[in-house]
């Protein structure tokens, strides 16, 4: 008689742990890729000059967006479950420029093309992230997020002073060219 009242004990809470459980798992990732810890640009679609590259908010890779001669966009799409509300968040890098011109820009579409939000990122060398709740009125759709950026230069200049004895000195100019990106990486859409 007493086992079974122990296992009479038991049972709702085997109940509340089932249904949280089941809570957890409904949660799911829709973004493919959203790392680029392939080591490539698989799941997106690519306009531009993009590139996985070796700098990233976390693991090896991120979206390299851009070139000083190109942009670069990647999209994916995604559709979040009937009634359900998701959360978009990702993680941006800006490298300032001599020109003031390297730019990224997130921009999620609902699925006529018309923008549900649109943002421009901060570029002063530091990896920030953006959250975005997405409403369940847009559940059930085939939305778009979209990342475009612009890349920029910056320039050395180096000065060396070369004497030779008593022809006096010469100085010689070097300038170097550094071309810099704008980075996406841990780009993800939950629900």
């Amino acid at each position: 008689m007493r086992i079974k009242k122990h296992l009479l004990a038991l049972l709702p809470l085997l109940v509340v742990v089932t249904s949280r459980t089941t809570a957890g798992i409904a949660s799911a990732e829709l973004m493919s890729n959203g790392g680029f810890e392939v080591g490539g640009l698989a799941g997106w679609t690519v306009v531009g000059d993009v590139r996985a590259a070796r700098y990233s908010h976390s693991g090896i890779f991120s979206a390299r967006l851009g070139s000083r001669l190109d942009s670069g966009q990647v999209s994916q799409q995604f559709r979040i479950p009937a009634g359900s509300n998701g959360k978009l968040s990702f993680w941006y890098l800006g490298v300032p420029g001599e020109a003031g011109t390297t730019s990224i820009v997130a921009t999620l579409l609902d699925q006529n093309g018309a923008v549900i939000m649109q943002w421009n990122g901060r570029v002063d060398y530091r990896w920030h992230q953006a959250i975005y709740d997405i409403g369940s009125r847009y559940s059930n759709q085939t939305l778009t997020l979209r990342f475009l950026g612009e890349g920029d230069y910056l320039h050395e200049d180096i000065e060396r002073v070369f004497c030779a004895g008593s022809d006096g000195c010469i100085i010689r100019h070097k300038v170097i060219l550094y071309t810099v990106y704008a980075y996406v990486d841990d780009i993800s859409v939950t629900y």
